[in-house]
């Protein structure tokens, strides 16, 4: 009887998290799957320490397959495999996951991107909006938040 318990509570806790990493989820930060082609999307300006770097990977065919593979990993999860937004907890997250695909995405600049991946919905505007989204600058080193966003991008068509 025990143990039964402990496999229901290690699988419940086990899908707590992997809800709690995925949701990059707010609609002002233009990403919000349906939501986002019916309205504007209004993002903050990009942190100064952020907007200054530069992309290394920027268009290398090597970097965005590792991108693609630490995507698969960290991310698939909620803005799905070829990240329209629709990944399995997708659905359970408010605000809605960003759509990469989205038209209104495709001007959004790598820093910002970077700066999102690095601190998630940490800083606001993010955290008052609930979004779920992981901070993964302790997670990734900053080479490979940069062949995360050159991924990214190639979903867009960059």
């Amino acid at each position: 009887m025990r143990l039964p318990m402990m496999v229901a509570g290690a699988f419940a806790l086990t899908s707590f998290l992997l809800i709690a990493a995925c949701g990059e989820s707010d609609t002002s930060d233009g990403r919000g799957g349906a939501e986002s082609a019916s309205q504007p999307i209004e993002r903050p300006d990009t942190p100064p320490e952020f907007a200054s770097r530069t992309n290394p990977f920027s268009g290398d065919a090597e970097a965005i397959e590792k991108g693609r593979e630490l995507y698969a990993a960290s991310c698939a999860q909620c803005h799905g495999d070829s990240g329209r937004g629709d990944g399995i907890n997708a659905a359970s997250l408010d605000p809605p996951v960003t759509d990469f695909t989205d038209d209104d995405f495709k001007d959004v600049s790598s820093q910002y991107i970077f700066w999102r991946i690095t601190e998630g919905s940490m800083m606001e505007p993010f955290r008052s909006m609930r979004s779920g989204m992981t901070p993964f600058g302790s997670l990734y080193d900053e080479e490979d938040r940069w062949r995360m966003v050159s991924y990214i991008e190639s979903l867009r068509g960059d």
